[in-house]
């Protein structure tokens, strides 16, 4: 049998894997945070928009990826703020812990298919969210496009990420991925977390 794809099996495969994704996170939303703070032992959510914070301390910011809304804890009020997830249900959850900030707006969106304009944003934070992407080289794309220029872009997630949930939906290499972007790279750390690695990375865009 040929293992050659043609693009319409491809994308259809594609769109397969993002919906066992959702329904993963969907059915274990209630241990989520307990489960990252994991991964966030050495390098945290705070760490991210504290990088942030430093070369944008306002202005327009989207949270990519929100899941639950870690990050907007820690987001001040300065920003006019986006939260966005595919995910309803964590992005319900994430709503009605923050229903009190008046300066977030909450929408359903795909990583991979951002629902506004080129250049909207002065910053971009995504923590462990395109590692729950069904394609994160596309989905990373689409964090650039709506990045102003000489904005920044913010991302925590795993160095290298393969098959978890276990049974698997691919695998991420940031590290390589990053490597990749022809964007300046102005901070970089990394971290051991449970027994994988993580990365948080800032770019800039030009």
């Amino acid at each position: 049998m040929s293992e050659d794809f043609d693009d319409f099996t491809l994308r259809a495969i594609e769109e397969e894997t993002q919906r066992d994704l959702n329904r993963f996170y969907s059915q274990k939303m209630s241990l989520y945070d307990s489960a990252m703070r994991i991964f966030k032992k050495n390098i945290s959510n705070l760490d991210l928009i504290y990088q942030m914070n430093q070369r944008v301390p306002e202005g327009s910011l989207l949270d990519a990826g929100t899941g639950t809304g870690e990050n907007l804890q820690y987001i001040s009020q300065e920003y006019v703020v986006e939260a966005c997830d595919i995910n309803k249900d964590m992005l319900k959850e994430a709503r009605n812990r923050y229903q009190d900030k008046k300066n977030i707006t909450f929408t359903k969106a795909d990583l991979r298919h951002l629902p506004y304009p080129d250049q909207s944003f002065d910053a971009v934070v995504c923590s462990y969210a395109l590692s729950g992407s069904a394609n994160y080289l596309k989905a990373f794309q689409e964090l650039i496009r709506v990045t102003k220029k000489g904005g920044f872009i913010g991302v925590l997630d795993f160095l290298y990420y393969h098959e978890y949930p276990p049974g698997g939906f691919g695998g991420i290499n940031l590290e390589g991925l990053i490597d990749r972007t022809s964007l300046p790279l102005v901070y970089q750390e990394q971290a051991e977390a449970s027994t994988l690695k993580v990365g948080l990375y800032v770019l800039k865009k030009e």
